[in-house]
């Protein structure tokens, strides 16, 4: 009986300095990796208020009034029907399809199936 006694006894502290010592690794991981995701942010942090300085003093007229939204606006809808009309053409090739106009044209030319 006593050595059934000693060896529960052995194998519960094995298993408690198993959990105790599992726990104490898990938290200073934690820590560490914690330390190490704050200073990243204080890197992140400190570069943010660098730029955000350094801009207001680079250029000091204001956005809004500086007249080229009008050339922006007329280059953006260029651009746009350009980006339209090459979709337009590549979906054509890629799926066959043919011309609306051409097929007004040989209209005549189909069979009807009734």
């Amino acid at each position: 009986m006593p050595s059934r006694f000693w060896s529960i006894v052995a194998l519960m502290s094995v298993a408690v300095s198993g959990v105790l010592f599992g726990t104490f690794h898990a938290r200073s991981e934690h820590a560490f990796a914690t330390a190490v995701y704050d200073a990243k942010l204080d890197a992140v942090r400190a570069e943010m208020r660098g730029h955000l300085k350094g801009a207001g003093r680079v250029d000091e007229r204001p956005r809004g009034t500086a007249g080229e939204r009008g050339a922006r606006i007329a280059d953006a809808e260029a651009t746009r029907s350009t980006l339209v009309t090459e979709v337009k053409r590549q979906l054509q090739a890629e799926m066959g399809l043919v011309p609306l106009q051409l097929v007004r044209d040989r209209r005549s030319s189909f069979v009807e199936l009734n």
